[in-house]
């Protein structure tokens, strides 16, 4: 019952808000965008594995600018990102913050008409290095849909085990592995009782590809929102956890897929939680970035087109003892949080 109660607080909150999506005012196509630096906080800052290396928070007067869902690096500090607004966005960001806008461009409609947020629900991202192709999860549609490296859409899937879960709790988590294979996450229950994820033995977002169904344990973090692989070939996961004050906690965890069979639960160990009320936001989108200075954890934040909320970009570095299996703690089984406002 006190998980409903925060639901419903929080969506009388943001439904009443200024900044909520529906308010009134002249379309602005902008694509410029700045960054600024987040109040009060520091490089150094210690989150249990994690340790923060930057924090920026990003600015663009474009109308429909937020929402960011999903992310990608597609080079060194370049970010490829998908919106629930249905935009693409692309810029390169500076070791000074300082970032260069590569376009901020609506995705192509699914259909001729199509207009509404349900038909451009994007939510996850994951990109192949080797072509530049990338995959998004629409997830009102429960359909996959592949680009080329020139942002042309290839190929639009809609897969059955997708469309069955909540509309506004499904395809949350998109992620390609090293093998080619693909895993979906559903952000809530399926038809199950119990929150879902897909295997795909290829490319989702072509018809011929076979999948199996499992489960995954979200635990005591909340809700999957996005995941990343490692360089070791396990996935990174980052849960949201609703509450009051602050309303957004963020857990990050390792998962293990190498042994998924249809059926099976995905269990993941938490290895730091951002309760921090500085830097606590939305966060739904993550990315790996490998450098000489070892393993960063890039978080990206879903501002829900709100003006009290922030599209927030945080890298974090990620201490090596953490990943290896003797510094992890299994997580413990919860039934799932409330979905996203």
């Amino acid at each position: 019952m006190r998980r409903v109660l925060t639901a419903l607080m929080l969506f009388i909150l943001l439904a009443s808000l200024p900044g909520s999506q529906g308010t009134s005012r002249p379309f602005n196509a902008s694509q410029a965008l700045t960054t600024r630096a987040v109040a009060d906080v520091r490089p150094g800052l210690r989150f249990g594995a994690l340790t923060l290396v930057e924090a920026w928070d990003l600015i663009s007067p474009h109308s429909d600018f937020g929402g960011l869902s999903g992310m990608a690096l597609v080079g060194t500090r370049n970010f490829l990102m998908v919106s629930d607004s249905g935009y693409r966005l692309r810029f390169k960001l500076a070791a000074d913050g300082t970032a260069r806008p590569g376009g901020f461009e609506k995705l192509p409609p699914p259909l001729p008409g199509y207009t509404g947020k349900f038909q451009y629900d994007g939510e996850a991202l994951t990109h192949d290095p080797a072509t530049g192709r990338y995959w998004t999860a629409m997830e009102g549609m429960g359909q996959i849909w592949c680009f080329e490296a020139n942002d042309v859409r290839r190929t639009r899937t809609k897969q059955p085990i997708l469309a069955s879960w909540p509309d506004n709790g499904g395809a949350e988590v998109l992620t390609r592995l090293p093998d080619g294979r693909f895993i979906v996450l559903s952000e809530r229950a399926g038809p199950s009782g119990q929150p879902e994820g897909v295997m795909f033995s290829g490319d989702p977002a072509e018809r011929s590809t076979t999948s199996f169904r499992f489960f995954h344990d979200a635990g005591r973090q909340g809700a999957a929102t996005d995941a990343a692989v490692l360089p070791d070939g396990r996935l990174v996961i980052i849960y949201r956890k609703l509450g009051l004050w602050p309303i957004f906690t963020t857990s990050i965890a390792i998962a293990d897929p190498s042994k998924l069979k249809s059926g099976a639960m995905l269990t993941s160990t938490t290895i730091a939680v951002v309760k921090d009320r500085r830097l606590a936001e939305n966060y739904e989108g993550v990315a790996v970035q490998q450098d000489k200075d070892g393993l960063s954890l890039w978080l990206v934040s879903d501002d829900n087109l709100q003006d009290w909320q922030h599209s927030r970009l945080v890298r974090f570095h990620i201490d090596p003892a953490a990943l290896r299996p003797s510094g992890l703690r299994p997580a413990k089984r919860a039934a799932p949080e409330p979905a996203r406002p």
